[in-house]
C-alpha cells in the first residue's frame, strides 16, 4: 500500500471512529436526561398520590357524627346553582354545590362547595363548609369576601379543624413514609429517600442525620393539605441521598455495553492499523532483503563465469599457476556461495523452532582460538587484529559445537564488517555462577540508540546509506538470537554511534533443552 493511501485510509478510520464516539456519547447523554426526566415525574406522581391519600384519610379519620361514631347510613342531596350574573374582583361567576347527608336519627349535615372561576373558565378558588342541623335542608350562604363573618367558621368545618394543628403534630412521619415508599415501589423506585415537612418555608420536620441545605435544594416538591382560607402554607419535601446512583444503576448497563463495543473498535481499528504498518515495513525490509540476495549472489557467480572465461579463451596462455590460481577463485567463490545458501537454509529452519541442538560437553576457549585462527586471514586482509581475553576459570559448557561456532563466527564477522578502518576485535571469557560471558567488543561504527531494538530483527540491517558497502542479508544477529534463545542464554548489547559496541553472550553450564 502507497504511503499517500494508508494515509487517506487512518484519515477516514480517525474521522469515522470520532464521529461513533461523539454519537454514542450524545445518544447516552440524552439518555441519562431523559431517565433523570422520567425519575423526576415519576417521584412527583408518587408524592402527589400520596399527600392525596395521607389527606383522604385525615378526612375519613374526622368524617363523624358528634357521638363520635361513624355514619351508619345516609342519604344524600344534592343542590347546584351557578350565578352568572356574579363579577367581583377578577371573578367570572360563581358555583354552589350543597350535599345533604341525612343520618339514621334524623340529623342532617350538610357540605357545601363554592367554586370561584375566572374570566377563561379556570379554577381560581374552592370553598368548603359543613353543618350539623336538625332540618331537613337550610341552605347556607357565604359572603365570598367577607371570609371573617361570623356566619362562617373555619373552626366548625370537620374537615379542617386541624388546620391550626402543627405540622409536626398532624403528620405521622412514618406513616407517611410507609405510604410513599409503596408509591415509589409502584413506580419502579427502588432507592433509600429522606423526607422534609415545611410550614411557611420553614422546616419543621426532618431526619436526623440529614442537611437542612439538601430540602431546599432538593425539586422535588409538593402542596400539603390545599385548605381555603388557610393562614399556613405546607409542603412536602423529599431527598433521595443516592439518586446519581439509582440513576446510573438503571442506564449502567447500556453504558458499560457501550463504552465496551467503543473500546473494542478502537482496539480493532488500532490492531488493523499497526498490522498494516507492519505489513508496509515487512514489505520493504523483504524488498531490500531481495536486492541484498541479489548483489551478494551476482559477485561470486560473476566471478566465477569470469574465471570460467579465462580458462576457455584459447588466446589466453594456460600455465600451472595461472590455471591453479582461476581453479582457487572458482572453489572460493563456490564456497561463497554455499555458505550464502546455507545462511538462508539456517534461517528457514529457525522460522519453523523445531530444529535440535546437538548437545555436547565443550571447551568454549578452544573454539574461540579456532575461529581466531580462521579470522586471522581476513584481518590481515584489513590490517586488523584479535585479542583474547581467555579470564574464565571454568570453560566447560553443554552445548550444540556447530551452532555455537556459527554464532561467535557471525559476531566477528559484523564487527569486521562494521569497522570502516582497520578492524579492533577484543574477545573476552569470564564466569559467573551459572555459566560463561562471553564479550565481543569492536571499535566500529556504533549503532544509535533507535536502532539498538532493532538489530535482532530478521533482515534487519543497520543503515549506512544507499550504498551498498557492507555485505549480508541482514540474517547474522537473527540467528545469533536464536541460537543463543536455543540454549536459554541470553544476550545484551551496549552501543555508542561511533565508538563501537559491546555484545555480552551469556551461556550456562548446562541446560535442560526440554525446559525451553
Amino acid at each position: 500500500m502507497k504511503e499517500k493511501h494508508l494515509k487517506i485510509l487512518v484519515s477516514v478510520m480517525t474521522i469515522a471512529l470520532l464521529g461513533i464516539i461523539v454519537v454514542q456519547g450524545y445518544w447516552l447523554n440524552s439518555a441519562i436526561k431523559l431517565k433523570e426526566q422520567q425519575f423526576k415525574e415519576s417521584v412527583m406522581h408518587a408524592m402527589s398520590v400520596s399527600t392525596n391519600r395521607l389527606e383522604r384519610l385525615e378526612r375519613l379519620t374526622n368524617f363523624k357524627t358528634p357521638s363520635s361514631k361513624s355514619l351508619a347510613s345516609f342519604s344524600i342531596k344534592t343542590h347546584t346553582s351557578i350565578d352568572t350574573n356574579f363579577n367581583a374582583r377578577n371573578y367570572s361567576f360563581k358555583l354552589e354545590e350543597e350535599s345533604v347527608f341525612e343520618t339514621a336519627d334524623g340529623k342532617t349535615i350538610k357540605k357545601t362547595t363554592q367554586t370561584l372561576k375566572d374570566q377563561n373558565g379556570n379554577i381560581v378558588q374552592k370553598l368548603y363548609n359543613t353543618r350539623k342541623s336538625s332540618n331537613a335542608y337550610n341552605k347556607f350562604k357565604v359572603d365570598l369576601f367577607d371570609h371573617l363573618s361570623s356566619d362562617f367558621s373555619l373552626l366548625g368545618n370537620p374537615f379542617l379543624r386541624h388546620s391550626s394543628t402543627p405540622l409536626s403534630e398532624r403528620v405521622d412521619p412514618h406513616l407517611l413514609s410507609k405510604i410513599l415508599k409503596n408509591e415509589l415501589k409502584n413506580h419502579g423506585i427502588k432507592t433509600k429517600f429522606h423526607i422534609g415537612l415545611f410550614s411557611n418555608n420553614k422546616l419543621v420536620v426532618k431526619e436526623k442525620g440529614v442537611d437542612t441545605q439538601s430540602f431546599i435544594d432538593s425539586p422535588y416538591n409538593v402542596e400539603l393539605f390545599n385548605e381555603p382560607f388557610s393562614l399556613r402554607q405546607d409542603h412536602l419535601s423529599l431527598y433521595f441521598p443516592k439518586e446519581r446512583t439509582f440513576l446510573f444503576m438503571s442506564i449502567g448497563p447500556v453504558i458499560i455495553l457501550s463504552t465496551i463495543f467503543i473500546l473494542a473498535i478502537l482496539v480493532a481499528s488500532w490492531i488493523t492499523f499497526m498490522t498494516i504498518v507492519r505489513q508496509k515495513k515487512v514489505a520493504v525490509i523483504k524488498n531490500d532483503f531481495i536486492n541484498n540476495m541479489t548483489h551478494e549472489l551476482k559477485t561470486p557467480i560473476s566471478t566465477i563465469s569470469l574465471a570460467c572465461e579465462v580458462l576457455n579463451d584459447k588466446d589466453i596462455p594456460k600455465t600451472e599457476e595461472r590455471t591453479s590460481h582461476y581453479v582457487n577463485v572458482i572453489n572460493s567463490e563456490n564456497k561463497r556461495l554455499g555458505t550464502l545458501v546455507e545462511n538462508v537454509l539456517q534461517s528457514a529452519v529457525l522460522d519453523k523452532g523445531d530444529f535440535k541442538l546437538k548437545l555436547q560437553e565443550i571447551n568454549i576457549h578452544t573454539i574461540i582460538e579456532n575461529i581466531a585462527k580462521q579470522a586471522k586471514v581476513r584481518l590481515d586482509a584489513v590490517n586488523g587484529q584479535l585479542v583474547l581475553n581467555s579470564i574464565a576459570e571454568h570453560y566447560i559448557i553443554t552445548a550444540d559445537k556447530v551452532h555455537i561456532t556459527n554464532m561467535i563466527s557471525n559476531l566477528i564477522d559484523n564487527a569486521i564488517k562494521y569497522s570502516p578502518t582497520s578492524p579492533e576485535i577484543i574477545i573476552t571469557t569470564r564466569n559467573v555462577n551459572d555459566g560463561v560471558v562471553i564479550d565481543v567488543k569492536d571499535h566500529g561504527i556504533g549503532i544509535s540508540k533507535e536502532n539498538v531494538n532493532k538489530i535482532f530483527d530478521k533482515l534487519y540491517r543497520v543503515p549506512t546509506g544507499n550504498v551498498h558497502d557492507v555485505k549480508g542479508f541482514g540474517l547474522g544477529l537473527s540467528y545469533v538470537k536464536a541460537i543463543i534463545d536455543k540454549h536459554q542464554g541470553t544476550i545484551k548489547v551496549s552501543s555508542q554511534l561511533g565508538k563501537g559496541s559491546t555484545f555480552s553472550i551469556h551461556l550456562p553450564f548446562k541446560f535442560n533443552e526440554n525446559e525451553e
